[in-house]
């Protein structure tokens, strides 16, 4: 019911709600799919995803994909966040975010709710859908501009060596699936020092291997690199229109030694330019070495923004 927050009504949905208004839906990101939302769950313990329908005073609808943390609520789990509008555009205006928050967090009892959206540019629907959702710098990521004539052309002499290795060493396409994607993700993950989170029906889903393959097909594009059929490297990217987002790079510890991990990432490159996606965002340098890794590649670093109630004018805290 309406209160003093505003004129929103609230109506929680279930899984199988959401995925089934999902449906009715036209993304303007891929991250409100259950699939990334399950990925991103299992990556943040103690985070419950609690999806909702606002209801306008003029009759449209918002679905939000809240997830409720220790800390407060966030739009969104994995990836940048965003909002659907059932039926409509995808560059349909959302809600005010301060209102909105304040409904959601008088509903649900949290104090604060926040997201991160790309870089202004970058997904222009977006940018229509949120112009009423204030914001600061958030952080960075880095941009790959895939509608050069040849995007390795922009990257350091470095990458095309490490290229040429590669498959000097016999490297080429090899098939993708959920055995050897779980093997490269439980082995990166190890050698990293971080819990390997994913298991085998998370990994199903997001390769279309348990029942969804159309599905994985248009919004997720996976190469494998190897030789004599066995997998040792792969790419993972998620995509929207004519954006793609990087998820994952997963190498073997041979993988590391041949540059199998550079020649995945640029097989990926070539199957989003098929697809005429036109940048790629590779994400953001959360380990030491990746932003030298993504500057090498050619990819620009841009500030991300972040959303957040209360709003304050402060960078991330």
């Amino acid at each position: 019911m309406p209160d003093r927050h505003g004129t929103l009504a609230v109506t929680a949905l279930s899984r199988t709600e959401w995925t089934r208004a999902c449906a009715r839906s036209t993304p303007v990101l891929p991250f409100t799919d259950h699939r990334w939302i399950a990925l991103g769950l299992a990556g943040s313990p103690g985070t419950r995803f609690a999806p909702v329908a606002l209801h306008n005073p003029d009759g449209g609808t918002t679905l939000v994909p809240l997830c409720l943390t220790p800390e407060g609520a966030r739009v969104g789990c994995f990836g940048y966040g965003s909002l659907l509008t059932p039926g409509g555009e995808p560059d349909t205006p959302w809600p005010d975010f301060g209102p909105l928050a304040a409904r959601l967090g008088a509903e649900l009892g949290f104090g604060e709710l926040r997201t991160l959206l790309p870089p202004p540019g970058v997904v222009p629907a977006l940018d229509r859908a949120a112009a009423r959702w204030p914001h600061v710098s958030g952080p960075v990521t880095y941009l790959l501009d895939l509608s050069r004539p040849d995007p390795l052309a922009a990257a350091r002499g470095s990458v095309r060596t490490a290229l040429r290795r590669a498959r000097s060493e016999g490297l080429g396409p090899v098939p993708v699936d959920t055995s050897s994607v779980l093997r490269l993700y439980r082995e990166t993950m190890a050698r990293n020092g971080v819990p390997a989170r994913y298991g085998p029906g998370l990994l199903d889903a997001l390769l279309g291997a348990s029942g969804e393959p159309e599905r994985a097909a248009a919004d997720t594009v996976v190469t494998a690199v190897g030789r004599r059929g066995v997998a040792h490297a792969v790419a993972v990217f998620a995509v929207a229109g004519p954006t793609a987002y990087h998820i994952m790079q997963l190498t073997s510890d041979e993988g590391r030694s041949t540059n199998a991990g550079h020649l995945a990432l640029w097989t990926a490159v070539d199957a989003l330019r098929e697809r005429a996606v036109a940048t790629a965002d590779l994400g953001s340098a959360r380990s030491p070495g990746q932003d030298r890794f993504k500057i090498r590649c050619g990819a620009a670093p841009v500030a991300t923004r972040l959303v957040r109630w209360p709003f304050t004018e402060e960078g991330d805290r």
